[in-house]
């Protein structure tokens, strides 16, 4: 399953189904609005970009894919505020785990289909599992 991780700090983490390198660096560039390229984080095993392109990545994965796996890591003792609640980007590290960020305006053109939470090296992560939602049954 293609998946994307959106960490407190650094860049985005994308992994995708298996293929060939170059043709990971194919799908990412196609998708990038961009002329930046994916790189190579061996350490994870997965490719990284600039975290600015997460709602287009999410969109574009979607586009793809029937379902994306999608991981935010947040701080279970950071409470949520009305900074989170009237956001208007999609970054959040907050513990109401992006449920309430932004009135969730960022999962827009998506649904949440299951959701579990992890740790990984010491760090606190909440995954959801979204699909594209079908734009002739929206109202």
């Amino acid at each position: 399953m293609a998946s994307l991780s959106l960490p407190a700090s650094g860049a985005l983490r994308i992994w995708l189904p298996h293929t060939t390198s170059l043709g990971h660096i194919a799908s990412i560039d196609a998708m990038m609005t961009t002329s930046t390229r994916p790189v190579w984080d061996p350490q994870r095993e997965c490719w990284t970009v600039p975290k600015n392109h997460f709602l287009v990545m999410v969109g574009r994965l979607l586009g793809r894919h029937k379902h994306l796996m999608l991981g935010r890591e947040y701080n279970p003792h950071e409470k949520c505020n009305a900074s989170c609640k009237n956001a208007h980007g999609p970054y959040c590290t907050c513990s109401c785990l992006a449920q309430y960020h932004g009135r969730r305006r960022w999962m827009e053109g998506f649904t949440q289909v299951d959701e579990l939470d992890t740790r990984y090296r010491g760090e606190s992560w909440h995954w959801l599992v979204v699909t594209h939602i079908d734009s002739r049954l929206r109202r």
